[in-house]
């Protein structure tokens, strides 16, 4: 396939930068796929304020108390609304 020519040290080297572009990319498109980029912000985007309230509680973001607070203060919200 070469037809006799021998690749030059620029031909090297330009070779390896292309390959190493592909494998950023790659590793980009991993990456948003992996993270949930294509869906918005991920798990954050999905639900109601309540259900976020309680992840954040389940992940220890929050205390019990802030969390019974927050969540009176949703509902109050969502009265006057």
């Amino acid at each position: 396939m070469w037809s006799g020519h021998q690749m030059t040290g620029w031909g090297w080297l330009i070779m390896s930068l292309a390959l190493v572009a592909w494998l950023v990319l790659i590793g980009i498109a991993v990456s948003a796929i992996g993270r949930g980029w294509w869906r918005g912000r991920g798990d954050e985007a999905a639900g109601s304020a309540l259900e976020i309230l309680d992840r954040r509680l389940a992940r220890g973001e929050i205390t019990v108390d802030e969390h019974r607070r927050l969540r009176e203060a949703l509902r109050r919200d969502a009265g006057t609304a």
